[in-house]
C-alpha cells in the first residue's frame, strides 16, 4: 500500500475497501505454479485512482474463515 501513499491507520479501511470493489472478472491465473498461494486480480480501483494488483487468500474454516492480504501495487507486467 506505500506505492499508493496509504500508510498507517488508513491501511487497514482502504484495503478493506478495495476487497469490495474487486471484480471477479479481473482474476488473473498465476503464470508459475511455484507463485505464493492466493487469487491474483488487476482492476482499475476508484478507491485509489488507477490500475491495481492486488492479491489475497480466503484462510482458516467455514465458521471462521480469514482474509490474508498477500499484495496491493501497480501492476509490474502486462495483463494476459
Amino acid at each position: 500500500m506505500r506505492d499508493f501513499s496509504v500508510v498507517g491507520g488508513d491501511v487497514r479501511e482502504k484495503t478493506l475497501s478495495i476487497l469490495d470493489e474487486v471484480p471477479p472478472e479481473s482474476y488473473q491465473p498465476p503464470g508459475d505454479l511455484e507463485e505464493p498461494p492466493g487469487s491474483p486480480f488487476i482492476f482499475r480501483c476508484s478507491i485509489l485512482g488507477c490500475e491495481v494488483y492486488f492479491k489475497f487468500q480466503i484462510a482458516g474454516s467455514a465458521k471462521s474463515p480469514q482474509v490474508l492480504f498477500w499484495s496491493c501495487h501497480p501492476p509490474r507486467f502486462e495483463r494476459k
